[in-house]
């Protein structure tokens, strides 16, 4: 399970929570399909970002920020709402 809490197409944000470590897959999925000019493996980021945290990703905010770059490629935010930045992604 994938529950969003918000989405802002004009920011390129999202805040979402997985249910349990299995919603990594689908939450990949729906992260590609929003983010179709990204070019990110996001199943293997939240894998990795699951492993890092003390306790999993499963039932903690995750926020996903997408900042553009004139003339070079976008960078990707991953953090844990009210926690740390967990990963910064060129794409």
């Amino acid at each position: 399970m994938v529950k969003i809490y918000s989405y802002d197409e004009l920011e390129s944000s999202i805040v979402f929570e997985l249910g349990s470590r299995e919603g990594i897959k689908l939450a990949s999925s729906i992260l590609s399909k929003l983010n179709e000019g990204l070019f990110v493996d996001w199943e293997y980021v939240l894998e990795e970002i699951n492993e890092k945290v003390n306790g999993g990703i499963a039932k903690k905010k995750i926020q996903i920020s997408v900042i553009p770059r004139k003339e070079k490629e976008s960078v990707v935010i991953v953090s844990l709402k009210h926690e740390e930045v967990m990963a910064i992604i060129p794409s």
